[in-house]
């Protein structure tokens, strides 16, 4: 514990002082999630209740402090940690791999896969994750974004869809970890020139050369149904009620009887579905039914949604008045972008008689 943490010590005041174009800390080995806390696990530790943790283990928050007071333009956090509890008869509250974690300003986090899931540790002493990012990171004159999405595509591929990659980025630069391409050559415009320090643009140059994105929200990934590429996630969804299930897969059921309830406190302004296209697609229409349209009392005793928002990946956004009845209707999508994913907010709601949860049904995008 005390090497671990000494060397994270050191890495962290390295980063202070003088002119730092990026630090990047990469991590593989075990890590665990204790409400809702990430912490790196060193090789020593013998932890045996949840009580220990905070002991033996370094909070990954705590570090991302450290790296937030450097001198460095961008800071890369690289987490090849998210495995299964290695400690028999650690606490249960132990959750399953790790949890999102906020970029701080300037801040790239990679994980090798989403948040609460599981990743494959390989079989040659390389992690699928490992072996797709060194070779992506290899390719000369990519930005940060395309390495990454190229080693998701490999991990994907690997592991059967599996171990979905995932990261978080604060970064408003360019960053690329190598230079390359031909004078005047396509690959080559406006990109650093060969050399082996990255580079960072500034915002201005940014502007000239890349549309700006949307960053995917953090809770992406928390509650979601579908294969990767083609995912609905859900910002919160409500507790099972005996047998009754509430998560976003009964959006695409064709069952009216079934609904996606958010899960929080209050009438549920702010929660938020996000869908995944598959790749930049043109959008056409959004048709829904709203509330929980099991039957006429159900659909009155619980909350519907008056005024949602849709955001797409673009950074477009589109408002929408919704009618209170258990109808499909449509929102028409045609004026916006191409998109790579699109999200889906409640602004407001038509109050429930009895409950304030906020449902719907079914869903459809096309």
């Amino acid at each position: 514990y005390r090497s671990l943490k000494k060397a994270l010590l050191d890495f962290g005041r390295q980063l202070r002082g003088g002119d730092i174009e990026a630090g990047l800390f990469y991590y593989a080995g075990h890590g665990l999630q204790v409400k809702g806390e990430n912490y790196l696990v060193p090789v020593t530790a013998a932890i045996t209740s949840e009580d220990e943790v905070a002991l033996e283990a370094i909070n990954i928050n705590d570090f991302l402090q450290v790296m937030n007071s450097s001198d460095a333009k961008v800071n890369i956090v690289i987490l090849d940690a998210c495995r299964d509890n290695p400690f028999k008869g650690a606490s249960r509250s132990m959750s399953r791999g790790l949890a999102p974690v906020d970029a701080p300003k300037g801040t790239y986090i990679a994980y090798a896969t989403a948040p609460g899931d599981v990743a494959l540790d390989g079989s040659d002493g390389n992690s699928p994750y490992t072996r797709a990012l060194t070779q992506a990171m290899s390719e000369p004159g990519l930005p940060i974004e395309r390495v990454f999405k190229l080693a998701r595509v490999s991990v994907l591929a690997e592991t059967g869809e599996k171990q979905v990659p995932w990261e978080v980025s604060s970064i408003t630069g360019e960053f690329f970890f190598m230079g390359g391409g031909e004078p005047g050559s396509p690959q080559s415009q406006n990109l650093p020139n060969k050399a082996a320090r990255p580079k960072l643009l500034s915002p201005g140059e940014l502007a000239k050369t890349v549309l700006p994105k949307r960053p995917v929200p953090d809770w992406v990934g928390r509650n979601c149904t579908g294969n990767a590429g083609a995912r609905i996630c859900a910002s919160s969804v409500l507790d099972p009620q005996k047998s009754n299930r509430y998560g976003p897969g009964n959006l695409v059921d064709n069952n009216p009887a079934t609904a996606w309830v958010e899960g929080v406190g209050g009438q549920g302004q702010g929660e938020s579905l996000y869908l995944e296209l598959g790749g930049e697609r043109s959008l056409s229409s959004l048709s829904f039914i709203n509330g929980y349209a099991k039957n006429a009392d159900i659909f009155a005793k619980n909350s519907r949604i008056r005024e949602l928002t849709v955001i797409t990946s673009t950074g477009e956004e589109k408002r929408f008045a919704l009618s209170d009845n258990d109808n499909w209707q449509s929102a028409d999508l045609s004026s916006l972008k191409p998109a790579e994913w699109l999200i889906i907010r409640i602004d407001a709601v038509f109050a429930g008689s009895k409950y304030q949860d906020t449902a719907i049904s079914e869903l459809r995008l096309r």
